[in-house]
């Protein structure tokens, strides 16, 4: 475990140190600037990450350092990206006619676009990760529909969170859904985290809906407080369901699933087979899954699949890393005719920096037949 770390810290080190450098000689070669208030700078800027983690996120201080260091850290992914794209084209054009024009003045502007296209980048993905957006599909079929909303990834605790809860709640009160679902990673790891647990409450009980409100645990909904979490979420009117089903209405049965690989303490809960806790019937089955991951293997007693997780990656490039992983990473996916239709969101909230680059947070409105 220590190994681990020194190696983690100081891989995380030596990239800081190489951006620094990269930064410092490209900009002094027009500019003189004193290398130790730069070097000091940006050693501060980079401590922001590793100090997120040692404090608790449960006062005003931790909460700013949580800030610091998550926005830290989607500036510190696309400086890296924008810094060796740099080195990588300035490394080309050595070889070609154009290696004379490699001066002092362009190795200026070649720090100076990375510095301004990380900005621009940084700016861009911090208002993106501000604002909530809805997403609709209509899964056709005949019959009585009903209309279900879907949250995933709140992340309660995260920068941001409460703000993208509010927007999250007015939309989904605005649909006048039948059925409310949180798949998973309603919590940023730590109930205490949260900064207002008393305005959370009265949000979730605040959501309207015909049958309810509904939830499963995600990966991140784990740890020392997780008997807290529980709690918290039955005062505030969500039924959690832990590898078990129930039958609405003699309507249709919902299934919620524990997660594939929490991350923390899960009080002695662990994912089962799902027909051990599913009911024989002829009703439409829908499954909540927070991981996408097994979603090619739900057969066709399942009707409908509900999953989160992936952010669809957050911030490009993750979309590709995601999109590599797992059969489906957002949006909806269906095998074959028999098997059921798999609802991926790219989530209501987020983890780690609070930017989206290429990817929305959302609230999914879903269309579902329950005559397939």
């Amino acid at each position: 475990m220590v190994i681990a770390f020194l190696i983690i810290a100081l891989l995380y080190g030596g990239i800081h140190f190489y951006l620094a450098r990269r930064m410092e000689k490209g900009l002094s070669a027009l500019y003189p600037i004193k290398k130790p208030v730069f070097y000091t700078v940006f050693a501060i800027l980079s401590l922001g990450a590793p100090l997120n983690f040692l404090f608790p996120k449960n006062n005003a201080f931790s909460s700013a350092v949580g800030l610091w260091g998550s926005v830290w850290l989607g500036v510190f992914v696309y400086l890296l990206l924008f810094t060796v794209f740099a080195d990588l084209l300035w490394l080309v054009f050595r070889f070609t006619p154009l290696k004379k024009s490699l001066n002092n003045k362009a190795r200026f502007f070649r720090a100076a676009a990375v510095l301004l296209f990380t900005l621009a980048v940084t700016v861009t993905g911090l208002l993106g990760g501000a604002k909530v957006e809805k997403t609709s599909y209509d899964l056709g079929g005949h019959g009585e529909e009903i209309k279900i909303a879907l949250m995933s990834d709140i992340h309660l605790g995260a920068a941001g969170s409460l703000h993208r809860l509010e927007q999250a709640v007015f939309t989904i009160n605005e649909m006048d859904a039948d059925l409310v679902c949180l798949a998973g990673d309603i919590f940023n790891d730590d109930f205490h985290s949260v900064n207002d647990p008393h305005r959370v409450k009265e949000l979730l009980l605040s959501l309207c809906s015909r049958y309810g409100v509904y939830a499963v645990l995600g990966n991140h909904d784990s740890g020392e407080t997780l008997s807290e979490m529980r709690a918290f979420l039955e005062e505030a009117g969500v039924k959690l369901l832990l590898d078990e089903a129930i039958t609405i209405e003699e309507k249709f049965v919902l299934a919620g699933r524990l997660d594939l690989h929490p991350i923390g303490k899960t009080e002695g809960l662990k994912r089962g087979n799902l027909e051990k806790f599913l009911p024989e019937t002829s009703l439409p089955v829908i499954v909540m899954d927070h991981n996408p991951k097994e979603a090619s293997l739900y057969g066709e007693n399942i009707s409908l699949v509900l999953s989160g997780h992936t952010h669809k990656g957050q911030i490009f490039p993750g979309s590709l890393i995601t999109g590599a992983m797992y059969t489906v990473d957002y949006g909806v996916y269906q095998k074959d005719t028999s098997s059921p239709h798999v609802v991926v969101s790219s989530g209501t909230g987020l983890w780690g920096p609070p930017m989206r680059v290429g990817t929305k947070n959302e609230v999914v409105e879903i269309l579902f037949s329950l005559e397939q």
